[in-house]
């Protein structure tokens, strides 16, 4: 009897140990499961936030580009409307040494609220004109001589001595060595090129020399006492000009706030002075500005 009670109580007990493991099992899978769970809802919530905040820098990033190009656009209209005022004057007398035309205040709110706006003009027509279409015969002409000179003579630096807009003629006053002797060798078909390159560029006061005092007189009176033939002087009269007409506009904004940034456009303008037709390009346009775009930042 003994035995069959320990027998009992052992057995008894052992049923005990299983129905205990078995909840505890039970216990541990639904653990699991809720930590699983909590692991899906965290990476839902990461991605959700994430997701929120790319939308918001996006939509952020629209506002500023947005508000830029107000800025931008009103910048160019500060600009025209200078241009129109100064129209016919000659614009080298109405910049400082530094090429400033005018300076505004924008106090009107937004990106550039309190900055202020310093507006710069140089001479764009030191460069040889790339874009031909729509010139003239005789004008095509020297300017594709040109670039075919500038190509020979410069390798793969050519296009460093080109530009996109304006008319044919190189300015005098501003153009590197490489560019006065490229369009000269098109006008006089390589007869004593490097001579008068070295007679122009000496008597406009050096290499680079953009407020030079070197007046058309001066220029016309160096071509006549050049002994070339009339054909070739003639063809030097058209394709280098003491009075450029393009120009290079920049408009810098300047802050003393470090959180606002400083914005930058430019653009190439047709200005002609009193009594010069608007030169011939080959694209025309209704607005001096020919182009206007956000520059990077320097």
């Amino acid at each position: 009897m003994n035995f069959l009670a320990r027998a009992k109580g052992r057995m008894v007990n052992w049923m005990k140990f299983r129905a205990g493991g078995a909840r505890g099992g039970r216990r541990a899978y639904a653990l699991a499961m809720v930590v699983i769970l909590l692991m899906v809802a965290s990476v839902l919530i990461a991605v959700m936030l994430d997701r929120a905040n790319n939308h918001r820098l996006t939509v952020k990033r629209q506002l500023q580009q947005y508000v830029e190009e107000q800025v931008g656009r009103g910048m160019r209209e500060a600009v025209e409307a200078w241009l129109a005022f100064q129209r016919g004057e000659d614009l080298r007398e109405a910049l400082d040494v530094d090429g400033r035309g005018f300076s505004i205040q924008v106090d009107s709110g937004g990106v550039a609220e309190g900055q202020r706006v310093d507006i710069y003009f140089r001479d764009a027509q030191g460069t040889i004109l790339a874009e031909l279409a729509g010139l003239q015969q005789e004008s095509f002409k020297i300017a594709r001589e040109a670039l075919i000179a500038l190509r020979e003579e410069n390798g793969r630096d050519w296009k460093r001595f080109t530009r996109p807009e304006g008319p044919v003629a190189v300015s005098v006053r501003t153009a590197s060595r490489e560019s006065l002797t490229a369009i000269v060798d098109a006008c006089l078909d390589g007869m004593g090129v490097p001579g008068f390159v070295d007679e122009m560029i000496s008597a406009r006061g050096g290499e680079v020399s953009g407020f030079s005092d070197m007046t058309q007189e001066d220029f016309a009176r160096l071509v006549n006492n050049s002994g070339l033939p009339p054909e070739a002087q003639s063809r030097l009269m058209m394709a280098l000009t003491i009075a450029p007409s393009l120009w290079w506009v920049e408009a810098r904004s300047v802050s003393r706030d470090p959180d606002k940034p400083a914005l930058r456009f430019g653009g190439y303008a047709i200005i002609a002075r009193q009594g010069q037709a608007r030169p011939a390009t080959s694209v025309r346009r209704a607005s001096m500005l020919l182009t206007w775009e956000r520059l990077p930042e320097e």
